[in-house]
Order: structure tokens, then sequence, then C-alpha cells
């Protein structure tokens, strides 16, 4: 495979590095071979690797998706504490804040939500990050001269029934849906299709299968009503 992509590389000028190409297995566990920690093909030595960033999305050995979740909650963390002064400032409205909030680091943190298999962890995880965002955003609240902290049932009715928005997993999960129905109306040799539709031909491992895209997809369809 390498020797193919490097001849079809220099026919179009280009040549493979390798410092910034890595070798990743996706044999099972049962099955796997250790090839240590470099590979050499064609006189080109690449590193070996469990996990890497590929368009801007974090591949694992393993394909757990909580990695890229945590992963993409650390990376608007960064951008949420970039913003600070302005989530901070008393000048300007909730609206506003709510409008950086979706503009800014919304989409840092469901880049690539399309393609994503959360669990009931990974959205516990996504759904404690936005509440600290808008807690900061709302505020506290005061009774009787006491100040206390909004409760989550207090912040998600002012979130979405005052401003109009809707929770980051309601978000994820739609934009799921609206990816699965563009693959769905693709053409049947479209090849994001043909591998959402293939069979695999060995058996699923012993214990408990892992949770699939098309699993997810399948629920969120049936809560709301879709049959197929």
């Amino acid at each position: 495979m390498y020797t193919t992509l490097s001849n079809a590389s220099i026919n179009m000028g280009l040549q493979v590095k390798e410092e910034n190409s890595k070798i990743m297995t996706s044999t099972p566990k049962n099955r796997a071979r250790n090839i240590g920690h470099q590979f050499t093909v064609d006189n080109s030595t690449f590193e070996v690797v469990d996990k890497f960033a590929y368009l801007d999305s974090l591949i694992a050995k393993e394909n757990v998706m909580m990695e890229e979740i945590k992963r993409r909650i650390i990376l608007a963390n960064k951008c949420y504490f970039g913003l600070s002064r302005q989530m901070r400032s008393r000048n300007l409205s909730q609206k506003t804040k709510i409008t950086i909030y979706k503009t800014f680091i919304q989409p840092v943190l469901t880049y690539g939500s399309e393609t994503l298999t959360i669990s009931k962890a990974d959205e516990n995880l996504l759904l404690i990050f936005e509440r600290r965002i808008l807690r900061r955003i709302f505020g506290g609240i005061c009774e009787n001269g006491v100040w206390r902290r909004r409760y989550n049932y207090e912040i998600y009715h002012r979130y979405k029934y005052i401003f109009g928005s809707k929770v980051i997993v309601s978000l994820i999960k739609i934009r799921r849906l609206r990816w699965a129905g563009h693959l769905a109306r693709s053409q049947q040799n479209n090849p994001p299709r043909r591998i959402l539709m293939s069979q695999p031909v060995e058996s699923r491992s012993r214990g408990r299968p892992k949770l699939r895209w098309r699993d997810g997809v399948a629920e969120d369809g049936r809560k709301i009503g879709t049959a197929n």
C-alpha cells in the first residue's frame, strides 16, 4: 500500500514525508502482532502509534470515542478561556454571550460530530462542560438576599425556552441524523454509503458489543418516529 501511495505521489510531484506519516494497526487484540515502535518500508522508517490526529479528529487504535470527546472539550475549553474577558464582561448582555458561545466555542466542541458514536458517559461529559459555560453566562440567583447557583433544570429552561437554543447533545444528534439522511440520498457507489451498508465478514469478538454509529442513529430515529 505504501509503495502504491509513494508512486502515485511521485507522479503528482509529491513526496511522502517520514516525520509527518505514522503507522497504526487496527487488528483486534487477540490477533495483534507487536511490530515495535518503528516500521520500515522501502528504506523509509515510520513511527508506530496507537492514536493520531487526522483532519483535526483523533483516530485511536481501540476506536474509543471518549478520547476524542475529551480532546474536543479541552480544545473548546482553551477557546473559552481565550474569550473569558468577553464572557465575564458586565457590558455584554446574556444574549450576546450566548451568541459568542454558539459562534466560537460550540463549533470547536462539535467539529466532526456527525460521525461520532456517543455513549451516556460521553453525553454527560459534554453536558457538564456546557453547563459550566452557561452558569458563567447566566450567573447566580438571588433569593431573599442570598445568592445561589442555578440548578441544572433552571439553566436548561433559560437556555432552551428563553433563548431558543438546543442543548449540545441534541445538536449533535440532529447533525448525525442529517448526515444519515445525506448518506441515504447519495449514490450507491458513494464510499461513505458503501462503508455504512457493508456487512462484516467475520463475527464479533466475545463480550458486550461496542455501540455502533448506526445504532445511535437508529435509536434517535425511533425517538422522533422515523421507521427506517
